[in-house]
């Protein structure tokens, strides 16, 4: 599969590619502007957030800001 991997494949997918790195890159990036980066999927979900509840994105955002209490 990465061997026939081309730009439009790898831009739709880069969080594969992101995610794969060792740790703690990928976990020092995201946690430098977490609601940027929870944006920035969500909108890449779908054309706006409408595919997401209020109570979702607040539910998302609690659990990210409050991570010592998700384990």
């Amino acid at each position: 599969m990465y061997e026939a991997t081309e730009q439009t494949f790898a831009t739709a997918y880069y969080h594969w590619f992101f995610l794969i790195q060792p740790s703690p890159f990928p976990e020092t990036l995201i946690a430098a502007n977490p609601d940027y980066y929870l944006q920035h999927c969500w909108q890449s979900w779908g054309r706006d957030f409408s595919a997401f509840t209020e109570e979702a994105l607040l539910f998302s955002r609690f659990k990210h800001d409050n991570r010592h209490l998700c384990r």
